[in-house]
């Protein structure tokens, strides 16, 4: 599974980064490029006793998405990696969090929250769907909603 994984993990990363060697400032790629490094930071958590690769992982992942903001502000998926990264590295220790603060990253909760509660409400791909307020607590990826573009 891991290979697979990995695989189009690569091919992902191939695409965007040939788009970016066309427009450095394409938010789709720096998006992709967002996601992808996501996505490896939550396999990594999940499969590794260090903390080291999941921290630098999702430190890329929250890089590319300021990044993809930056170039189009209206890309409400992307706050997700922003978001996450300000909340869960509001939780260290007041001395880590001045660390990373000073490397650059976001450590402040409520900015974590409300930037998941902007992707909540104004992204495509992430938004909450009908299946993911079920009782049995399961959660669905929505399809992007025509109706959430402004």
């Amino acid at each position: 599974m891991k290979q697979g994984f990995n695989s189009r993990i690569d091919q992902s990363n191939r695409l965007a980064d040939a788009a970016l060697q066309h427009n450095p400032g394409d938010s789709n790629a720096l998006y992709c490029k967002a996601v992808t490094s996501g996505m490896q930071a939550d396999w990594a958590s999940s499969s590794t006793a260090t903390s080291t690769v999941p921290s630098n992982t999702a430190s890329l992942a929250s890089k590319y998405a300021k990044q993809a903001l930056a170039a189009n502000p209206t890309l409400y998926d992307a706050n997700l990696a922003v978001g996450i990264e300000n909340y869960m590295l509001s939780l260290k220790a007041a001395p880590i969090r001045w660390f990373l603060g000073m490397a650059g990253a976001g450590t402040n909760k409520a900015e974590g929250v409300r930037l998941l509660k902007l992707t909540a409400e104004r992204g495509h791909y992430l938004a909450p769907s009908p299946a993911s307020c079920s009782p049995s607590g399961s959660f669905a990826m929505a399809a992007p909603n025509p109706a959430n573009r402004s």
